[in-house]
């Protein structure tokens, strides 16, 4: 409307007229939501929002849920907006500079949770031939999933699957990795992986093509080709495998001293046709102690300040073999049985004075070489494994072995006597060093004489599995 303004005074005289235009505008802006669409679902954690607004009279500016969205001059609004997990509602809203608005929501549901998938029950360790067939089944929680086996496509029948995975192999033993993917509509994705051995002959055969005790299982630890074997109660045990062939047994004189001692040598080429499995770590105290509760023996007084993982110590010779029965056919090693686990298939009688060689350990190289005098748990790790994979050997805690002390040992078995060892003491050899001996002790080539009913806070043990019954070539 236009409005005009005239100023009369008193004798009659009138002003200019003064006119001007008002414009009464109650009409909203026009909005238009392109997207997205109401009832749309997603797995988006933003979703972009587009669309135009427009007012014949004024500027428009347009929100979401009250956060702004830049317009251009056409009109054109966009941005993206997060949501939240589950149902959102999106009200966006143009106004225009006289407070006019206009309103229009839509509803969007965020889901990003993957489906649930549920798999049978499969045998893992009794797969054997060069050619096996594995069945693979189970069920989805919700309807419209894709179900992938091994990146195969799988059928879904009332949300439950099956299929067969088909293996070939050409190695004694091989572990075999069976991935099953669930993918919903939105490309949500559960995973769920079977570990398998699959053996080539019917007859179970190890890492090495060895032939395997009953109840010997290969499994990878830390990348790490073991064998598990599980005792009636606790933690299973993970062993390594020592091949049979003979090594060289023992130190040359040339490095007799006070480090290897004299009760080391001479050094010898020494018979060791069967092959063994030991433990890859020293027993542990949780171990140990499922062994005392299934037995009721009374488990040995360690301090608190050690852990389940650390080694088993305080524990007498009869109770580190009554262990060994109770885990299932397992011994104590013998003398020849610890060494060469410790030096690997040495050439040279003055290879490998420790685990890793013969350079001698730096603070950080094994237990008892830096400022550290205590024990530390089995499977921390430091330079001190084997060549077989058997850690600390070296330090950390001296271990038991089945033989009997014996000073001038090595002397006879050089003479080609390989018969047990023998003492008028009773008393047991241990090896290696230990955590608090110092440097002189050391090395996989000190000994040290036990008394069997004697506890020692720093010797502990290992166990042995052969592959049969000892017979007389076994030392």
């Amino acid at each position: 409307m236009t409005i005009t303004l005239v100023a009369t005074d008193g004798a009659g005289n009138h002003s200019e007229p003064l006119v001007r235009t008002v414009t009464n505008d109650r009409s909203p802006p026009q909005l238009l939501l392109q997207a997205p669409t109401s009832g749309l679902i997603t797995s988006a954690s933003f979703i972009g929002v587009s669309g135009r607004a427009s007012d014949t009279q004024s500027t428009v500016d347009v929100t979401v849920n009250g956060s702004s969205l830049p317009i251009g001059d056409n009109g054109r609004f966009e941005g993206n907006v997060h949501l939240e997990e589950g149902d959102n509602t999106l009200v966006v809203t143009a106004r225009d500079a006289l407070g006019n608005e206009t309103s229009t929501s839509c509803h969007v549901t965020c889901d990003t949770t993957p489906p649930t998938l549920t798999l049978d029950p499969v045998e893992k360790e009794g797969w054997t031939g060069r050619r096996v067939r594995i069945p693979i089944s189970g069920q989805v929680g919700e309807l419209g999933c894709a179900i992938t086996v091994n990146g195969n496509p799988v059928t879904i029948t009332s949300r439950r699957f099956k299929t067969v995975v088909k293996l070939l192999t050409t190695k004694p033993v091989q572990e075999v990795t069976i991935e099953v993917t669930a993918a919903d509509a939105l490309g949500n994705t559960a995973h769920e992986q079977i570990l398998v051995l699959h053996f080539k002959d019917k007859v179970r055969r190890g890492w090495s093509g060895e032939l395997l005790p009953t109840g010997l299982v290969p499994a990878r630890r830390d990348k790490a080709k073991v064998y598990l074997w599980k005792p009636p109660a606790g933690p299973p045990l993970e062993l390594v495998y020592v091949p049979p062939g003979n090594f060289i047994m023992g130190v040359s004189d040339a490095i007799n001293n006070t480090l290897f001692h004299r009760r080391s040598s001479p050094a010898h080429s020494h018979p060791m046709p069967q092959g063994y499995w030991i433990g890859r770590y020293e027993v542990t105290r949780a171990q140990y102690r499922a062994f005392c509760r299934t037995t009721r023996r009374a488990p040995p007084g360690l301090s608190n300040t050690y852990s389940d993982r650390h080694p088993a110590t305080l524990v007498t010779q009869g109770d580190a073999a009554a262990f060994c029965t109770w885990a299932g056919g397992l011994r104590l090693p013998t003398e020849a049985q610890w060494e060469k686990a410790a030096r690997g298939p040495n050439s040279s009688p003055d290879d490998f004075k420790y685990a890793w060689g013969n350079e001698n350990p730096g603070p950080e190289d094994c237990v008892g070489a830096g400022p550290k005098s205590t024990l530390m748990p089995v499977d921390y790790r430091c330079k001190d494994i084997s060549p077989y994979g058997a850690w600390h050997m070296t330090g950390n805690a001296t271990e038991r072995t089945s033989d009997l002390y014996e000073g001038q040992l090595y002397k006879r078995y050089a003479k080609g006597d390989f018969s047990p060892p023998t003492n008028k003491t009773g008393h047991f050899v241990s090896r290696g060093g230990h955590a608090a001996g110092g440097p002189q002790r050391l090395s996989v080539l000190f000994r040290s004489e036990q008394r069997p009913s004697q506890p020692n806070p720093v010797v502990g043990f290992r166990v042995v599995l052969l592959p049969a019954p000892p017979g007389p070539g076994r030392r």
